[in-house]
């Protein structure tokens, strides 16, 4: 393979500090690989010497048998090749006599924060949903800095309580005094039981290498020559930690692209790619501006898209081939047709259902998809969790109102949707397994408000009876009531209600495919069973995050309308600016043929394109 002088000069550099900034498709993991071969037969460095560091096991595990194939070796290298994690829990297991039964498992958090709200908040209710959202928060909040974290307590981040102070780099997602109230508790917990999570690993480990020379002297003496994979996705403890391991002979070779930083909502710092500048003022820096991936017409419309961004340095894009490609924006009605349309053009393609990909900003957008890709008997495999649309709270309450619909009157089903809308009915009302009208009815008498609140609630399961899920879907959001109940419960978990209608919005579309309740339910459970026969060639279906690092010959971008591209959750200049590098990276996933696809209409409403397709046009 022929390095041009960009990754030649990269690849051959001596000692010191270098800053590598790698474009989308410029072959950064080639030249890692090559600049570890180089340290080891050319500068003549003990493999055992070198450290490269990256953030997903898989992409570690990559990287050792692409060295271990391009130096002929055979058994395991003596390089370490590790994710930040496991190093610094390496560091804390050697060097302070931490175990693998200290680390608390995503199960045993999410009970401790079970515990934590219902001491604190008794009489509110908390979905899964937000308790993953605190736990988010958490270790977010455990990323910052110093400095980041004193400005979050005095007040000057964002939050429910100052929407008006703002930082670049800290925006509450949740209301501040809730998080306030709730961190301190499930930390005393959590220590009380002597544990840790993955933030804190990185948290102690820092702390040890500060506190304790000896250590940290062991541990430079260990790793001479430390390399730094995807470095815009770094946190900033994460880098003073790195910092202190490289010591002040500062073999610090970094690769990343500000451009590609997508991450701050677990703490990842784009502007550490201009801080490693100023912490090492005699760094080599070189660019890698040439894509080697995608065509002509698809890198221009990127470079088009992320030149609106102001904090970022300026590159030169370049192409490999001369080749044009295929760069189309395209315009749907609504959804229903976009996904029915998209998933006929899919069946009809030529090109092999592996080499294309659809990809989408959240992980629940693709439920109305999928079931076009059923009906089509389309194959296909999912990155990441696949079902979070079914394991949705609402999705839940639907389904209860869809199972006593088709005549169902277990308990369980009464007791999920008695007070979605709220109905005053006391859980006690709902004894019996089974559920029967005219039970209920005998058991209040002289209770005439809540006599006709039954009364009404069977009235609409009958109602419901008569119609196709879709407009029993309608029904239940506006008949019943169900879409004012979601707005004074997003006021009560003090999130924005337009999130949850999204949600709600989601599974409507779900419910287009299906001709009965039964239908829908099982089409639901079983949304995933093509993804699951071990086709060799099945179409990728991701989030924008999840395709980071992939590459296919066609990519479709799909739902590009504000609310979604942006995200709503974006309210600054810097969060924008960060939405827009995120469909960046999933725009440079293509490298033949790349569509940009969005509807005119939502829930039968008009709904705007998304502004970054204005600076696409």
């Amino acid at each position: 393979m022929e390095f041009s002088k960009e990754q030649n000069e990269a690849i051959t550099h001596g000692t010191g500090p270098m800053l590598v900034l790698a474009g989308p498709g410029s072959g950064k993991t080639a030249v890692i690989i090559r600049r570890v071969r180089y340290l080891t037969e050319e500068l003549q460095i003990p493999e055992e010497n070198i450290l490269v560091i990256t953030f997903t096991k898989a992409a570690a595990e990559e990287m050792e048998q692409r060295y271990q194939r391009l130096t002929g070796c055979t058994g395991q290298s003596k390089v370490c090749f590790s994710t930040f994690h496991a190093l610094f829990f390496k560091i804390l297991r050697e060097s302070a006599g931490y175990t693998a039964g200290s680390l608390l498992k995503e199960s045993e958090k999410y009970a401790i924060l079970r515990d934590v709200l219902y001491k604190l908040y008794p009489k509110r209710m908390f979905e899964n949903e937000m308790l993953q959202r605190i736990l988010g928060e958490i270790s977010r909040y455990k990323s910052l800095g110093s400095e980041d974290r004193d400005a979050f307590h005095t007040g000057k981040y964002g939050g429910k309580c100052d929407k008006n102070a703002v930082s670049p780099t800290y925006v509450s997602a949740i209301d501040k005094e809730l998080f306030a109230a709730v961190y301190p508790e499930y930390e005393r917990c959590v220590r009380a039981e002597q544990r840790l999570d993955f933030d804190d690993m990185i948290r102690l480990c820092f702390q040890l290498l500060q506190e304790d020379k000896g250590v940290l002297r062991k541990w430079q003496e260990r790793f001479r020559y430390i390399l730094v994979d995807e470095y815009q996705d770094i946190d900033p403890q994460q880098y003073e930690a790195v910092k202190l391991l490289a010591g002040t002979e500062a073999n610090l070779f970094v690769v990343g692209d500000d451009d590609q930083s997508i991450y701050a909502f677990r703490g990842a710092a784009p502007q550490l790619v201009r801080q490693f500048k100023k912490d090492f003022p005699k760094a080599g820096c070189t660019v890698l501006a040439c894509n080697y991936r995608s065509h002509v017409n698809v890198t221009r419309a990127a470079a088009r898209l992320i030149r609106e961004n102001t904090q970022r340095e300026e590159k030169r894009f370049t192409n490999h081939t001369t080749e044009k490609g295929v760069f189309c924006v395209e315009k749907y009605m609504d959804r229903a047709e976009e996904y029915k349309l998209l998933a006929e053009r899919i069946a009809e393609s030529r090109i092999p259902l592996r080499e294309q990909a659809v990809l989408y900003r959240t992980n629940r957008q693709p439920g109305g998809l999928l079931m076009q890709l059923r009906k089509k008997n389309i194959p296909y495999r999912m990155q990441g969790r696949t079902n979070d649309l079914w394991e949705h709270w609402m999705t839940q309450d639907i389904a209860a109102y869809f199972r006593l619909a088709g005549g169902a009157r277990e308990r369980k089903e009464f007791l999920r949707i008695a007070n979605r809308p709220v109905r005053y009915l006391p859980r006690n009302l709902f004894q019996d397994t089974r559920i029967e009208q005219e039970r209920l009815m005998k058991s209040l008498i002289g209770r005439y408000d809540l006599q006709d609140i039954v009364r009404k609630l069977f009235f609409d399961i009958g109602m419901l009876q008569r119609m196709n899920p879709y407009a029993a879907m309608h029904y239940i959001r506006k008949a019943i009531g169900y879409e004012d109940f979601l707005v004074k419960y997003a006021w009560e978990q003090g999130i924005e209600k337009e999130e949850l209608f999204d949600a709600l919005e989601e599974i409507a579309d779900t419910t287009r495919a299906a001709d009965t309740f039964e239908e829908w339910e099982q089409q639901m459970l079983q949304m995933h069973t093509l993804a699951e026969r071990g086709q060799e060639d099945a179409l990728n279906l991701m989030t924008f995050h999840a395709s980071k690092g992939l590459e296919f010959r066609r990519v479709y971008l799909i739902d590009l309308n504000e609310g979604l591209v942006p995200h709503r959750r974006a309210k600054t200049k810097e969060e924008i600016e960060e939405e827009r590098r995120v469909l960046y990276v999933a725009m440079t996933r293509a490298k033949e043929e790349l569509y940009l696809l969005y509807t005119e209409k939502r829930g039968g409403r008009d709904i705007p394109p998304s502004r970054f397709l204005r600076e696409l046009i």
